[in-house]
C-alpha cells in the first residue's frame, strides 16, 4: 500500500477512535462523550477475561472468584504497518494477568496473543518486529501459563502456546539508581522449548534525566539458543520527551543482526519518530510512527532503503 494510501488509514482509525462530541455532565461542567463502540468493546474484552479468570480459577480450588480475584494489565492492541521492503501489514495483540483467588499468594495466571519467539525468548518489547515496523512474518498465536514469584526479582514461568507446545521461563529483574539521574535496569531470562533447547536473553538499560521531561536511554539485548550458531542482538538510543498527560515524543536510532563465529553480521538498523498520546481519557492511546530503515538479508545482498509508517490504537481494560 502507498504511503498516501496508509496516512489516510491511519488516521481514520485515529479519527474513529476519538472521542465524540462533548456533552455536559452533572455538574454542568463539559465532558467528553463515551463513543458507544468503543465503551462496548472495552467492557466485552473485560467480560470475556473475567469469565476465562472465573474458569481458570475454579480449576485450584472451590473458593469463590468474588473473594480477591480480578484482571489486571489489561490491554488489546490493534496495529498497522507499511514499510516499502515489506509492504502493508496488520496485527492484534493482547496481553491480561489474573489474580485468582485459589492461587492467592503462590501464583498468577496470564493470557496473551503476540508473536511466540517474541513471547517465549522474553525479548525486549522496543526489538519487537512490530515495533520496528517489520511486517509479521513470525508465527503469532495465542499463549498462557502461570507464573509463580519468589521474590520481588525473580520469577518462574511455565506456559503453552500454539498447537499445545510447552515452554518454560525464569526471570529475573533488578534495577540501580547510579546516581541523581542516572538508572540501570538489568533482566535475565532463561528459557526452554522443544524447538530450542535452553536458552536465555539478556536485556540492559542505561536512562539518563536531562531534565524532568527529557529522558535520554541506550537498551540493549541478546539472545542465545543451545541450537544457535552465535546469537541474535539489538542495540537502541532514544530521546524522549514528555509534554505531559500521557503525550511523548521519541526519537530512536535502532540496529540489530546476529552474530555467527566470529563474524557480526549486522541486518538492519534505522531511524524512527514516535508521538504517543492518549486518544479517549487514559485508557485509548494512540501512536504514530515515521520511520527510515536500511534492512539487508545476507550478506551477498546489497543493502536497501525502506521507509515505513505505522499507527498503533491501545486500548486498557
Amino acid at each position: 500500500m502507498p504511503p498516501t494510501r496508509l496516512l489516510v488509514v491511519c488516521a481514520l482509525v485515529l479519527t474513529a477512535c476519538g472521542a465524540a462530541p462533548a456533552a455536559p455532565d452533572a455538574a454542568g461542567d463539559v465532558a467528553p462523550a463515551a463513543p458507544r463502540g468503543l465503551e462496548a468493546l472495552r467492557a466485552w474484552a473485560r467480560l470475556a477475561t473475567v469469565g476465562l479468570a472465573r474458569g481458570i480459577d475454579s480449576w485450584f480450588g472451590e473458593r469463590p472468584f468474588e473473594d480477591g480475584g480480578k484482571v489486571e494489565q489489561g490491554r488489546l492492541e490493534l496495529r498497522t504497518s507499511w514499510r516499502r521492503d515489506e509492504g502493508f501489514d496488520t496485527s492484534v495483540r493482547l496481553d491480561a494477568r489474573f489474580e485468582l483467588p485459589n492461587l492467592r499468594e503462590r501464583a498468577y495466571a496470564f493470557l496473551g496473543r503476540d508473536v511466540e519467539r517474541d513471547v517465549v525468548t522474553d525479548k525486549p518489547s522496543a526489538f519487537a518486529r512490530q515495533e520496528r515496523t517489520l511486517a509479521d512474518t513470525e508465527r503469532s498465536s495465542y499463549f498462557a501459563g502461570l507464573a509463580v514469584p519468589l521474590s520481588d526479582r525473580i520469577e518462574l514461568r511455565a506456559g503453552l502456546r500454539s498447537a499445545f507446545e510447552v515452554y518454560a521461563q525464569a526471570r529475573y529483574a533488578n534495577a540501580w539508581v547510579l546516581g541523581e539521574s542516572l538508572r540501570l535496569d538489568f533482566r535475565e531470562t532463561v528459557f526452554w522449548t522443544d524447538v530450542d533447547g535452553f536458552g536465555s536473553t539478556t536485556a540492559l538499560a542505561f536512562t539518563r534525566a536531562l531534565s524532568p521531561r527529557l529522558d535520554v536511554r541506550w537498551l540493549n539485548g541478546g539472545t542465545v539458543t543451545q541450537r544457535s550458531e552465535g546469537f541474535e542482538w539489538s542495540s537502541l538510543v532514544g530521546a524522549y520527551r514528555s509534554f505531559g498527560t500521557g503525550r511523548e515524543l521519541a526519537a530512536e536510532a535502532l540496529v540489530s543482526g546476529k552474530t555467527a563465529a566470529s563474524d557480526v553480521a549486522v541486518g538492519d538498523y534505522g531511524l524512527r519518530l514516535r508521538w504517543t498520546q492518549p486518544l479517549y481519557r487514559d485508557w485509548l492511546i494512540g501512536q504514530f510512527t515515521v520511520g527510515h530503515f536500511w534492512p539487508r538479508t545476507d550478506a551477498a545482498s546489497p543493502r536497501e532503503s525502506a521507509w515505513a509508517l505505522g499507527a498503533v490504537a491501545l486500548m486498557r481494560f
